[in-house]
């Protein structure tokens, strides 16, 4: 559908919210039905101008981050987002607590727990 540059997942009531870049470079939301994948609302945020950031590629993806924290024993992570200098992330502790991460963006190490 020509979306890129995924910064955001969450879990909204019955849908999913994601944020993202479609194909005329415009950051948009992107509501989307959780069992059959189909997009049933956008919404414009706002336009993206200026250079793009290159160091950003090296990043873990928004996918592999939810798979570094499900193997070192997250569970029910409810939002991933990108920030300026990591991921943030929300999910349940080995404890059963919520907790609210702060993900190193190329290893997947989890820097701040809180």
């Amino acid at each position: 559908m020509g979306y890129r540059d995924l910064t955001k997942i969450s879990r909204e009531r019955d849908a999913l919210k994601i944020r993202a870049t479609d194909s005329q470079n415009r950051r948009v939301d992107i509501h989307v039905d959780p069992v059959s994948g189909a997009v049933f609302d956008t919404e414009i945020r706002r336009s993206r101008s200026g250079p793009t950031e290159t160091d950003r590629a090296s990043w873990l993806t928004m996918h592999q981050v939810q798979v570094k924290l499900e193997a070192i024993g997250y569970r029910d992570i409810e939002e991933i987002a990108r920030e300026r200098n990591c991921y943030k992330a929300k999910a349940t502790d080995t404890q059963g607590r919520r907790v609210k991460l702060a993900v190193a963006p190329r290893t997947g190490e989890v820097i701040e727990d809180r």
